[in-house]
């Protein structure tokens, strides 16, 4: 297990160059969906319970979309 963990939400995978470092740095990922645009308190409070979930990893990096205020909750737990 790696100390990092690569957390993406497109269903069709990371952006090819981000795979391409996810490889270089051994990175695990995750993917995260929140469902479709319906809403900023929609997609948090889906962001939120699924942060109850996240597997714990000493760094996480974040693409694009994933909302980051749950990771920083879940961390300062």
């Amino acid at each position: 297990m790696s100390d990092v963990l690569f957390v993406y939400g497109d269903p069709k995978g990371p952006h090819p160059s981000h795979a391409e470092f996810i490889k270089a740095i051994n990175a695990d990922t995750l993917h995260v969906y929140f469902g479709e645009w319906g809403g900023r308190f929609k997609r948090g409070y889906l962001a939120l319970k699924h942060a109850l979930k996240y597997p714990e990893y000493k760094y996480y990096i974040l693409e694009s979309f994933v909302p980051v205020f749950p990771f920083y909750i879940f961390k300062k737990n």
